[in-house]
């Protein structure tokens, strides 16, 4: 974590396929709302899954495990 000012992580393993789209729906987020911090998009992307019409979506299993480590 040497330099890095924030580290978004997973706490388990997850499919690589599920961990590339919750990333691009994370940044994506992130970088198209101008001064949102990392947290409040994490947030808002897990909100995204928790409110989601798709069942899997839902499921925490596809949301649950990221978190983020801000320095």
């Amino acid at each position: 974590m040497a330099g890095a000012k924030n580290v978004l992580t997973a706490l388990w393993t997850i499919d690589d396929r599920l961990t590339a789209t919750f990333m691009s729906r994370f940044y994506g987020t992130w970088l198209s709302h101008l001064g949102m911090s990392p947290t409040e998009a994490l947030q808002k992307t897990k909100l995204r899954y928790i409110t989601s019409p798709s069942s899997a979506e839902r499921d925490p299993a596809t949301w649950a495990p990221f978190v983020l480590y801000e320095g």
